[in-house]
């Protein structure tokens, strides 16, 4: 049955519409995304367990409404979260769904996701809702399905604040990518964030295909309601149980602006944590919250962890050399996705960037550069190559995309801080790199094939995943007005996140 009317301009915040409470701020939930077009949380009546609502982030009543040129970026989100509540709920499927005018309860434009198992019962035009038993226990579904969402190489909202979606409220996305191969290289990675000695994250995740983790992957940290709130944070990539990478970083939320924190596990920091993960912290194909001590890790440029003693000089490996810890989140640039996932910002249905630098083709004929070493770090450009398709890149013995035995390829890109720049008719390596020539590491360069990488695209990983697809069910299970279920007097009931 259709609800109310709640007639408004299209796109202006309505003050009676309960989602545009939810996206303001002014009535909680348990949220799930957030995004400049698009606004998801846990429906507190759901028919399963982590039934979750995706809503336009302005007022639309109804997909008609909705303007032509925000119906991709709506409908990607959709598709973010879908993939997200079948990961995180390990459900064979997903029902995705909305209603217009009829049936509609909430006159705002709104999209059910509901996770899905074969046999669960569901049939026709019945969809009977529940409840969950407890606060605790809706915030750890929402908790687990933003985990999936961070995994699959996308943005989910890590509340710092009362609320995710205040429009006032600035963020740091924080964007995690690696230059080594997954998952041979980096198999597991840890991150954690904190306040003070209040926890705010602690997750840690499998890579693909043995898991969910796909990089590069993003998390949106939202603003605290005090701006100042200095927040800590520690980022370490694992193989084989034991720190190959760590970071440690300090920082405020940016006030009233999203700006985009890199955070490359990358080779030059090879070496900069010592120790391993627990047994039982070792995550399987599904993710772990909660549980792991980041702390047992050491890093190797602050050996008596006074990162973790209030007030103290905190230093981290940055680049291949130690340096403060602290970020300035006003420097930081902002985000836009086209600086982490490459081309136009895109990502797969696998959690793979829709862009991405073919590391063995483009480096298939590399040729090696000779006489330099760590204290003459250059060369002389090669003679007839376009600057626009040099790249360089390391040699090494395993860490990397391998051609074969003894023959692996890690890219640098164009930066003079992480890979490589153009002086004149020099070609100059960053510090880091030079840093890690010698035992077996050496300088390739490979001219003509691809364009040169920048920092801005993320190389090709292997990730697992087909495109196959298991058949749908039966229509007659998937069909119905999916709100019928519910009165009319209970819309707001509906908008709430518990």
């Amino acid at each position: 049955m259709q609800g109310p009317s709640m007639a408004s301009p299209p796109g202006m915040p309505l003050p009676t519409c309960p989602f545009c409470a939810i996206v303001a701020g002014r009535t909680t939930a348990h949220m799930i995304l957030d995004e400049p077009n698009a606004v998801a949380f846990l429906d507190a009546r759901p028919v399963f367990p982590g039934h979750v609502l995706v809503v336009p982030r302005a007022h639309f009543e109804t997909l008609v409404d909705l303007p032509a040129g925000d119906v991709g970026p709506f409908f990607q989100s959709v598709q973010r979260v879908s993939r997200a509540v079948e990961r995180a709920l390990a459900a064979d499927g997903t029902f995705v769904a909305m209603n217009n005018k009829v049936s509609q309860s909430v006159p705002h434009l709104h999209v059910h996701v509901v996770p899905r198992k074969k046999k669960d019962g569901l049939r026709g035009f019945f969809w009977p809702r529940v409840t969950y038993p407890t606060v605790e226990d809706a915030a750890k579904v929402a908790a687990a399905i933003r985990a999936a969402i961070v995994t699959s190489g996308l943005i989910a909202c890590l509340v710092l604040a009362s609320a995710c979606s205040a429009p006032s409220k600035g963020s740091l996305i924080l964007a995690i990518s690696t230059d080594m191969q997954t998952p041979k290289d980096i198999d597991v990675v840890s991150l954690f964030v904190s306040e003070g000695t209040a926890v705010k994250f602690d997750y840690v995740g499998r890579v693909l295909p043995g898991g969910t983790v796909a990089l590069p992957a993003t998390l949106a940290l939202v603003e605290p309601d005090d701006p100042t709130t200095e927040i800590q944070i520690r980022i370490i990539g694992f193989n084989q149980k034991s720190a190959r990478v760590l970071r440690d970083i300090q920082t405020t939320v940016p006030h009233q602006r999203t700006r985009l924190l890199r955070v490359p596990l990358d080779f030059i920091d090879d070496g900069s944590g010592v120790g391993t993960i627990p047994d039982n912290d070792l995550p399987t194909a599904s993710d772990s919250l909660g549980t792991f001590d980041p702390t047992v890790i050491v890093s190797t440029c602050d050996p008596t962890k006074q990162c973790q003693v209030p007030g103290a000089v905190c230093r981290t490996t940055i680049d291949g050399t130690c340096a403060s810890a602290i970020v300035d989140s006003s420097l930081l640039p902002a985000y836009v996705p086209q600086a982490v996932f490459g081309g136009d910002g895109s990502v797969l249905a696998s959690g793979a960037p829709g862009s991405c630098f073919d590391v063995e083709t483009c480096f298939a004929d590399a040729t090696p550069m000779t006489a330099i070493t760590s204290t003459a770090c250059f060369f002389p450009f090669p003679s007839g190559v376009s600057p626009d398709t040099l790249n360089v890149g390391l040699v090494t013995p395993s860490t990397g995309a391998c051609l074969g035995p003894g023959e692996c390829y890690v890219p640098l890109p164009e930066d003079p801080n992480e890979g490589w720049a153009l002086q004149g008719s020099t070609v100059q390596l960053a510090p880091g790199v030079c840093s890690q020539l010698g035992s077996g590491v050496t300088v390739v360069v490979s001219a003509g094939t691809c364009p040169t990488q920048t920092l801005s695209q993320p190389i090709c990983e292997p990730t697992g995943l087909d495109a196959a697809t298991s058949a749908p069910e039966a229509a007659s299970s998937m069909d119905g007005d999916f709100d019928d279920a519910e009165a009319p007097e209970e819309a707001s009931t509906e908008a709430g996140g518990g």
